[in-house]
């Protein structure tokens, strides 16, 4: 084999998740020919397999020959990072975190993401030993308009973005220091909102987070990212017109009018701040979508297993129904997705992306959009126009793509 068909299957292996068998096919690549890029990937691979001595060892002699190589920095921070801040029987944990943060910058492309990991640990961290004082002090050293805002897929389950996590957390060292109300009130002052009005949102907001004597840490949440975005948006001021007259309609497009003609109108004229992934997991990587229980499904045959963490009721309505999308087979997954699967109509100026592509037994093809709602609706059992369309707009206008039909499924839960 040569010395680029060993790099192609490396990384090959390495991109596909085979982690141990990257390691070895990179050691042989580092005998071989040794760079900065191979340098590099095996100190990764010896990182992401948990040998930390033998990563940090690479990493003290390819710092002597790549003194200025800034991926090799990176990792190096990602190594302290594994072997000290996520050890938690490490007695110089937050030193240790201090002095990652000192190398770091919240604010560079590079270590950015290091520096919010490092951060949201130790948070967690000391949230577990009671210090919560000392925990939001560690929130203050992030900038939340920098945070990253995607989610983290690994081995096929999706975990909060960082963004997400900032905010709960922040929500939690509130909740526990009995200072959320405070933070509410400061923050409404901040915002001059006037004497009157001013109390009537915070009877508002303590009755949208009050359930009984339990404070809704996601309710307060968002809340708290309403206010910390509505801050930065006052400091920054700055608006850009985005409008396209001739802009290929997306699908989404005309979900987006039907629900709500000002607010499409607006958000097409002009760049709006916005969080999109912020609706996409309500918990802590708990939540389950449609591809997870299908997953389940197929496993175990078993519709308990399946729905073993909802209070959902398994009659004979659902067992018919779950059975035949379990059954089905999952040709397009876009609700994980990093590059999604686009498809347009005959005519090019309509595209979408479907959430599943399925095919059932019989080879006939149909969508399903599924839905996450804290709102039980007075009939919901009757699906919004802008859901709906969705269904339509795929059914008559994607004709090389053959769907049939369309699912639409709303999983509800309480917060």
């Amino acid at each position: 084999m040569t010395i680029a068909e060993l790099k192609t299957l490396a990384q090959k292996k390495k991109q596909s998740g085979y982690t141990w068998e990257a390691l070895d096919l990179y050691k042989q690549l580092w005998h071989l020919e040794k760079n900065e890029w191979n340098g590099y990937f095996l100190a990764q691979l010896y990182r992401k397999t948990q040998n930390f001595s033998e990563a940090r060892k690479l990493h003290e002699d390819l710092e002597k020959t790549y003194p200025n190589f800034k991926p090799l920095k990176n990792d190096k921070l990602w190594l302290d990072y594994n072997e000290k801040i996520k050890e938690w029987e490490n007695p110089d944990l937050l030193s240790d975190a201090e002095d990652l943060l000192l190398r770091a910058d919240k604010y560079d492309k590079y270590t950015s993401s290091v520096y919010t990991k490092t951060v949201l640990n130790v948070v967690r961290y000391l949230c577990m030993r009671n210090e919560y004082i000392e925990a939001y002090h560690w929130l203050l050293k992030l900038d939340q308009s920098v945070i990253s805002n995607s989610t983290f897929n690994f081995k096929d389950q999706i975990f909060p973005a960082d963004r997400k996590v900032y905010f709960i957390r922040y929500a939690d060292v509130l909740v526990q220091l009995d200072e959320y109300f405070n933070y509410i009130e400061k923050c409404l002052k901040t915002l001059e909102f006037k004497t009157e009005k001013r109390l009537e949102f915070q009877k508002f907001i303590k009755e949208d987070i009050t359930f009984n004597d339990y404070i809704s840490r996601v309710k307060l949440a968002k809340h708290i990212k309403g206010f910390q975005e509505e801050f930065y948006l006052r400091i920054k001021k700055i608006t850009n017109k985005i409008y396209e007259s001739q802009k290929t309609t997306l699908v989404s497009d005309l979900s987006h009018y039907l629900f709500c003609p000002v607010s499409f109108a607006i958000n097409e004229t002009f760049q709006i701040e916005a969080n999109t992934s912020w609706e996409k997991d309500e918990w802590l990587g708990e939540k389950k979508i449609f591809s997870d229980r299908h997953k389940i499904f197929k496993a175990t045959k078993s519709f308990e297993d399946t729905f073993k963490d909802s209070e959902i009721t398994i009659d004979l309505d659902l067992q018919t129904d779950f059975d035949y999308l379990f059954s089905s087979t999952i040709r397009v997954n876009n609700s994980t997705n990093i590059k999604p699967i686009i498809y347009s109509n005959k005519a090019g100026d309509l595209i979408g992306a479907p959430e599943y592509l399925m095919e059932d037994s019989l080879g006939y093809k149909f969508t399903i959009t599924e839905k996450f709602s804290s709102i039980h609706s007075a009939d919901s059992s009757t699906p919004f126009e802008s859901d709906l369309v969705k269904h339509y707009a795929f059914i008559n206008e994607f004709e090389s793509v053959d769907i049939k039909f369309g699912y639409l499924i709303t999983w509800y839960w309480q917060l």
